[in-house]
């Protein structure tokens, strides 16, 4: 008996189907290409950002730890960073930034009850954030270039001193060395220690006392502002209640102590001779 072979019709199907085989496995080929490829540079753009964000880290480190040194991040630029800010490496752009970043206090449920996070205790010098941008190739599904973006909170190094340099003196300036009744008269509190480093983000408490000049016996009410760095001393007395009103006035010369704890250390400086007139 005669084996009976393909008729054109099957001939035909059977290359179609074949064919269709064939274009979804060049299909899946290409599509884990493409995905290797896109892979292979977020892994290269990741080291970059990484790589960029260690070189930021270490000159923080190395400005903030010389002796003398003042400059923060609020000097981050192409003029005085040794590295480049924005450069292109082997079909990758590289962009970094550096912003200040406020950060405030979480944990303290004396804090929590300021219902407004702007009414906290805040540091806004120790911390920025460092954020490093490496883009290539164009994304046609967003319409957006290719990139990896990787951001960092870092933070000013602490000072390795010796313990004979400590305690630091804070510098408490003020306008003028008298207050009008009732008037104000704003500070600011900035402390180096001995071998010049600046002691960034102390919280300082204050303490008006009466002063040795003009027959002592001044007195007066302080406002701290939440920062921690400045205040504002008025020349009135207030009372405890709440809201507290104004009692009196304390008329006389006193002196303003402004103290923080530094690394189990009391650092306090003093603006002296603050006539409070009547």
């Amino acid at each position: 008996m005669k084996q009976r072979g393909l008729t054109l019709a099957e001939a035909i199907v059977a290359i179609f189907v074949m064919l269709a085989g064939v274009v979804v496995m060049v299909r899946l080929f290409h599509t884990s290409l493409r995905y290797q490829t896109l892979v292979d540079n977020q892994s290269t753009a990741m080291l970059l950002a990484e790589r960029e964000l260690e070189r930021v880290r270490g000159w923080s480190r190395k400005v903030h730890t010389s002796p003398g040194a003042s400059n923060d991040f609020n000097a981050f630029s192409a003029d005085n960073y040794p590295g480049k800010i924005a450069f292109e490496e082997n079909g990758f752009q590289v962009q970094t930034t550096a912003v200040a970043h406020d950060l405030y206090s979480p944990c303290s449920l004396f804090e929590q009850l300021y219902t407004n996070p702007g009414d906290r205790r805040v540091m806004r010098r120790a911390i920025r954030k460092v954020t490093v941008t490496v883009r290539w190739g164009w994304d046609p599904y967003k319409n957006a270039p290719l990139q990896h973006e990787l951001t960092s909170l870092i933070g000013w190094p602490t000072p390795k001193v010796n313990l004979p340099t400590l305690p630091a003196t804070p510098a408490v300036s003020g306008t003028g060395s008298s207050i009008p009744r009732g008037g104000p008269m704003p500070v600011t509190v900035s402390a180096v220690n001995q071998d010049g480093f600046e002691l960034a983000d102390l919280f300082y408490g204050y303490i008006v006392q009466p002063g040795p000049g003009n027959g002592g016996g001044g007195f007066g009410s302080v406002q701290d502002a939440r920062d921690g760095r400045s205040a504002t001393l008025h020349n009135y007395i207030l009372s405890g209640s709440v809201p507290p009103v104004v009692t009196g006035y304390g008329v006389g010369n006193c002196d303003l102590r402004a103290r923080a704890r530094y690394r189990g250390y009391f650092v306090e400086g003093v603006k002296s001779d603050i006539d409070m007139l009547p």
